[in-house]
């Protein structure tokens, strides 16, 4: 025989439902507001897109960062001055905010400061200070940073040793993918690397 809820046994049950229901719409309500939200990651891309694009009050934004020791920051403040987007073109601050990052440890920026170095850039050229920066990066795995290193040590710059160098950072790079380093390393082999030789030195002062 069916025993008929009590009156009280129904009011529990309707207010177990009113609360799953409650649960259910509070569930979604903050599903909702966790994909509108902007991850960290997301907001600093915004901003740097924005401030490329020429917005003033996104620039301020990325410098009050920059100057507040945000590495990404840093390095995005340099590759807009490097490029000319959203600022005027000037390798002089680019190399300044390059400068600020790799001193803190970016792969990244301590490349483009020995590229800067290597090329004249914003500061005057000198190669022993470009294999300083590429070796800081070369040493964090950046496979660009190895070739450029490389390059340097078969061209003579920075250590007494420097075929032997070279043929590691050129292998190590070619190891990762870099086909430039790869057929720099043959040239190596092929050539005996003799610093003499016109197309040997021609293939190696190549820019990465």
């Amino acid at each position: 025989m069916n025993k008929t809820p009590s009156k009280v046994e129904h009011t529990i049950r309707c207010q177990r439902i009113h609360l799953l229901f409650f649960v259910l719409f509070i569930t979604l309500s903050l599903s909702s507001i966790a994909c509108k939200t902007r991850s960290p990651e997301e907001a600093f891309n915004k901003i740097v897109t924005s401030a490329k694009g020429g917005d003033a009050g996104a620039l301020k934004k990325l410098k009050t960062l920059a100057v507040d020791g945000v590495i990404d920051a840093q390095y995005a403040l340099g590759g807009m001055y490097f490029n000319g987007a959203g600022v005027p073109k000037d390798n002089n601050k680019a190399t300044e905010w390059y400068h600020k990052a790799a001193e803190q440890g970016d792969d990244f920026a301590q490349f483009q400061l020995g590229y800067m170095y290597n090329e004249g850039k914003g500061v005057p050229q000198d190669y022993e200070e470009a294999v300083t920066w590429y070796r800081k990066s070369a040493e964090q795995g950046n496979f660009a940073a190895q070739m450029a290193l490389g390059s340097l040590y078969a061209r003579g710059y920075g250590n007494p040793d420097g075929d032997k160098e070279a043929a590691t950072w050129l292998q190590t790079a070619s190891d990762a993918g870099d086909t430039l380093a790869g057929y720099r390393l043959g040239l190596m082999y092929l050539l005996g690397a003799c610093r003499n030789n016109h197309f040997f030195v021609h293939n190696f002062s190549r820019t990465p």
